[in-house]
Parts: C-alpha cells; sequence; structure tokens
C-alpha cells in the first residue's frame, strides 16, 4: 500500500476472506467502519503508531486473526477487542521494520484507466497506480460493478505510491485476496 495513505476507509476489505495479512503503512491515522470485517484468514496485524481511531467493528468476524499489535498508550484496546479472539499485544515502535515488495510483470497487459487513476489485471493480481483519491465509483462496468469485484481469480492486490485514499468497499467482496504488497521499485 502506498507510504502517504492515512486512513483505511470503511469496508475497504470487508469479506475478503483468503486475506492473510496486510501491511499497513505508518503514514495511517484511522481505520474506519468494518474495514476488514469477515476477513476469515487473517492471522494477525500491525496497528501503526500514528492511528489514534479503530471503529470497534473494524477486525469484527476475523475468525482466525490470533495477534493484534498496538501502541502502547494509544487508547485502542477496547475497539480491537470486538468481535474476534486476537491476543493485544503492545508494542514499541522500533520492534516493526516492514520490508514488503514484490516484482510484479505487465508485459503484454495493458493498463486501463479513470480520472488520475490506472488498474491492470495480470494474472492473479491487481496493480493500482496514480494520485490521489481512488473511488470504486469511476471503475463501474454496468451490473457487474468495478472490474475485480467477485473475482476468483484474484489473489493480490498491489496499490503503488501516489493513492492518498481508497474509497470504503473498494476490495469487498474479493474473497480469494490473500496478499496486498508494494511493487518493487
Amino acid at each position: 500500500m502506498p507510504t502517504n495513505l492515512t486512513a483505511i476507509n470503511d469496508e475497504l476489505f470487508y469479506r475478503c476472506e483468503s486475506l492473510t495479512s496486510v501491511p499497513i503503512p505508518d503514514s495511517v491515522t484511522e481505520i474506519n467502519w468494518n474495514s476488514f470485517r469477515w476477513c476469515k484468514s487473517l492471522i494477525e496485524i500491525k496497528i501503526p503508531e500514528r492511528v489514534c481511531h479503530v471503529d470497534k467493528w473494524a477486525f469484527s468476524e476475523c475468525k482466525s486473526l490470533k495477534k493484534i499489535y498496538y501502541r502502547l498508550g494509544s487508547g485502542l484496546v477496547k475497539n480491537l477487542r470486538v468481535g474476534n479472539n486476537a491476543e493485544i499485544i503492545p508494542y514499541k515502535r522500533e520492534q516493526f521494520v516492514e520490508t514488503l515488495s514484490e516484482d510484479t510483470s505487465t508485459e503484454d497487459n495493458v493498463w486501463r484507466e479513470a480520472k488520475n487513476i490506472q488498474w491492470l489485471i495480470s494474472k492473479d493480481t491487481l496493480t493500482i497506480n496514480g494520485t490521489g483519491y481512488m473511488d470504486k465509483r469511476l471503475y463501474y462496468e454496468g451490473e457487474r460493478g468495478y472490474p475485480w469485484r467477485h473475482s476468483d481469480l484474484l489473489k493480490k492486490v498491489i496499490v503503488e505510491e501516489g493513492i492518498t485514499s481508497i474509497s470504503c468497499g473498494a476490495f469487498e467482496f474479493c474473497k480469494t485476496f490473500d496478499k496486498v504488497g508494494d511493487r518493487k521499485i
């Protein structure tokens, strides 16, 4: 995910049932309503130090969630406990160094775009880049909705630098996503 993302918006990963981990950038300050709800395969999550708000339903129904790491003294514990059985573990900043990157080839594929955002679906990976706000309504394709909705083929989403906010529900019902990561630059 982009390092300048400031919020995990409503229902961003709602019902992404195969998602096992999500590296939340240190720039994020809020995790909103149902952001990860029903991510049944999510195992652990690290809440960045700057996060000052986590909606109480953000991690509800995450049945495999074993550990939630949070900044000691952040006041988030009560909402982190709602609807899951995860161990809530305080941390000090120096305990985490995130190195999440993977190269994704785009040869022989066509980038599609809407307004200031481009996306590419290549094999099992959705890659999104551009600048500013990613509004899922820009990508609607008639009855089907946005091109990756209800896809049984996509396993990974890469959101590159430049995206500052992602609309609620952008990845809802992407039940086969199991990895969120950055593209190697």
